[in-house]
Order: C-alpha cells, then sequence, then structure tokens
C-alpha cells in the first residue's frame, strides 16, 4: 500500500498542477489579449487623430495658397497704384516749375506760357484719369 499512495499522491500532483498551469496560463493568455487589444484600441484612436490632422494641414495649406496668390495680386495692385501716384507728383511738380519761371519771363510773353501750362495740366490730369482707370481695370475683384 505504501508503494500505490505515492504514485497516487504523485498522479494527483500531476493533474493538479497541470490544471493550475493551465488556469495560470489562461488567465496570463487572456490578460495578455486584453491588453493587446487596448493597445490596438489607442493605436487606432491615435491613426484617426493623424488622419484629421492630415485633413486639416491639407486645407490650412490650400488656404494659405489661396492667401498668398491674394497678397501677390494685392501687392501688385499696390505698385500700380503707387506708380500712378509717383508720376502725379512728377507732374505737378514739372507745373510748379513752369509756374516759376513764369516769374522770370518778359510780361509781354506770360499771357501765352499761362495759357501753354494749363493746356498741359488739362491733359496731365486726363492722362492720370486714363492711368487710374487702366489701373483699377486691370484687377476688378482687388478694387472693390
Amino acid at each position: 500500500m505504501s508503494i500505490t499512495l505515492p504514485s497516487w499522491i504523485t498522479i494527483a500532483g500531476m493533474v493538479f498542477g497541470a490544471i493550475g498551469t493551465a488556469g495560470i496560463g489562461g488567465m496570463l493568455k487572456t490578460w495578455l489579449d486584453h491588453l493587446r487589444g487596448k493597445r490596438r484600441q489607442s493605436d487606432e484612436v491615435a491613426m484617426g487623430l493623424v488622419e484629421r490632422l492630415e485633413t486639416r494641414v491639407g486645407l490650412l495649406e490650400g488656404k494659405l495658397d489661396s492667401a498668398d496668390e491674394a497678397i501677390k495680386e494685392e501687392r501688385a495692385r499696390c505698385d500700380a497704384e503707387l506708380g500712378v501716384h509717383r508720376h502725379r507728383i512728377r507732374n505737378q511738380r514739372q507745373i510748379i516749375y513752369s509756374l516759376l519761371h513764369l516769374f522770370d519771363v518778359p510780361a509781354a510773353r506770360r499771357k501765352d506760357m499761362i495759357a501753354g501750362v494749363r493746356a498741359d495740366l488739362a491733359a496731365m490730369e486726363q492722362a492720370e484719369a486714363a492711368e487710374i482707370g487702366a489701373v483699377r481695370a486691370a484687377r476688378p475683384s482687388a478694387t472693390e
């Protein structure tokens, strides 16, 4: 009897050991599967955020490109208008010099020169108006 008892204990120990090991192994596998699922879920959330941010960045880059184009158009329009103003200042300076020159001219010739200055002034005003109209007509969306 003493021979069978230790063998039964050995067999029972092996059975309970196998069951216990399988139970711990099963619990460990379940826990690792749970962690893997949580990581996959957090990876999916992170990738969703990345996709949303990529979409937003693409949209903002498109807006930036259109804003850059609008800035270039505005700069070109301002440069053209600035050119018109410079031209107007040069013309006004020329008229002032013509009027100052009238002081040096004898009185007999002044009347003829004043008429010439007036004609030049009217021609300059018409040219300036045409130039301003051409600048505004070239970029109608920028002046509205």
